[in-house]
C-alpha cells in the first residue's frame, strides 16, 4: 500500500489485483498498461495493411 494505489474500479482493475487488496498498486498498474499496450500492438500489425491483397495491377 502506498500513496499512489487506486481503488479498484472495474472487473479490469480486478483481474490485476493480484494480493486482492481491493487497491490496484504501481506495480499491477504498471502490470495492467504492458498488457493494453501489447493488446494494441497485435491488433494493428504491418501485415494487415500489405500490398498483397491487391494484386498485380499497378
Amino acid at each position: 500500500m502506498g500513496p499512489w494505489d487506486d481503488e479498484v474500479e472495474s472487473g479490469f482493475d480486478d483481474m490485476f489485483d493480484l494480493n486482492r487488496d481491493g487497491k490496484v498498486d504501481r506495480t499491477e498498474r504498471a502490470m495492467q498498461l504492458d498488457f493494453m499496450s501489447h493488446e494494441f500492438d497485435d491488433e494493428y500489425s504491418d501485415d494487415d495493411y500489405s500490398n498483397d491483397d491487391f494484386g498485380d495491377e499497378w
